[in-house]
């Protein structure tokens, strides 16, 4: 009941903003101030059809996403049902297993850049002969 209500009252609103800009749209040659009225309600009128557009897809998206995350939600819950309990030395074995990956990644990108930067470095010598 609500919904309908509500449907009805967003029709009758969009009636009397249609009436009211070709109101305006008649009334600019009498008087040329409702020139920058009506340039407002036309961007409005963008603004309102873009939200409407975004609103429309994310409720067309919006039941793939929950089952892309109840997917997850069963995924994790079936492996962590599937590991065994681990101790405390484990968990700090795989932490420092995790820091030492970490390091190793942080290392490559370091080297990474330093060659990077005399590449630019060259390119910038050479260019400048």
């Amino acid at each position: 009941m609500g919904l309908a209500v509500a449907s009805v009252v967003l029709l009758k609103v969009a009636a009397v903003w249609i009436l009211v800009q070709l109101g305006i749209e008649a009334l600019i040659p009498r008087a040329p101030w409702l020139i920058s009225v009506a340039g407002f309600m036309k961007r409005v009128n963008v603004f309102m059809l873009d939200a409407g557009v975004t609103f429309c897809a994310l409720l067309v998206l919006l039941p793939s996403f929950v089952f892309v995350v109840l997917e997850v939600f069963r995924y994790v819950r079936q492996r962590t049902r599937a590991m065994q309990a681990k101790t405390l030395p484990e968990y700090v074995a795989q932490g420092v297993g995790v820091l030492q990956g970490l390091e190793i990644m942080g290392e490559r990108l370091r080297e990474v850049a330093l060659g990077l930067t005399v590449d630019v470095e060259e390119t910038m010598v050479s260019n400048s002969r």
